[in-house]
């Protein structure tokens, strides 16, 4: 082998490798990698784990009862709103309703958004919200109950917008964060609402966990 073919096999192979490499780790990450399991922490036996979400009864947009245990073999995307928002809450759930359009098929992914202002969030109110934002009536549901439940539950069981806020009458919680979470009820990516990149990679990350799950399945 000549100095010409060597330098020419040496360049080749440097730029090569590299880029096999890279193109490796991006198949990897897209999908083999796992999503992490985020949330609150309690002590069990000694040994830190993160807690499950809560369980949970409400009123959706139908005046019908709704609970947890009717998404709990799915995968969820999960926010909190009020129909009166001026602000976040349009942009918010205009980016969750994109990303419902992505997957309007898909009978394992449910949206969930529950009001933070159920005193005038009535069924009836959330009944027209629905026809202005959802694109699958059956897919998404929005949710209204007893104040102090869905602000104990917001604050300690999703751990949204951690402060000393306990819930009670005074308290008012106003977040653009959009939950995923997986059929363990654990949260596996807390997302920007009123970002479209961050609702571009909850796109990317719900099918990175569906990967997942058909793996394991």
């Amino acid at each position: 082998m000549n100095f010409k073919s060597s330098s020419f096999y040496f360049l080749l192979t440097s730029l090569v490798i590299p880029v096999l490499l890279i193109a490796g780790y991006i198949i990897y990450k897209d999908n083999f990698q796992k999503l992490p399991v985020l949330g609150p922490v309690k002590t069990v036996k000694g040994k830190s784990e993160i807690i499950t979400t809560p369980e949970w009864t409400f009123t959706d947009q139908n005046n019908e009862q709704f609970s947890s245990s009717q998404v709990k073999d799915d995968i969820q995307v999960l926010n909190f709103f009020f129909t009166s928002c001026p602000s976040i809450c349009p942009t918010m759930n205009k980016n969750v309703q994109k990303v419902q359009q992505v997957f309007i098929d898909n009978e394992n992914l449910q949206f969930v958004s529950i009001t933070v202002d159920p005193d005038r969030d009535t069924p009836e109110k959330l009944k027209d919200y629905e026809e202005v934002y959802s694109l699958n009536h059956k897919q998404w549901h929005f949710l209204t109950g007893d104040k102090n439940k869905i602000y104990l539950m917001a604050r300690k069981g999703y751990n949204l917008m951690a402060s000393d806020a306990d819930g009670d009458a005074a308290d008012f919680i106003h977040s653009q964060q959009v939950l995923l979470i997986d059929p363990n009820q654990k949260i596996r990516g807390i997302y920007d609402g009123t970002e479209e990149k961050d609702m571009g990679d909850l796109v990317k990350d719900i099918n990175k966990l569906q990967k997942e799950l058909k793996r394991k399945g």
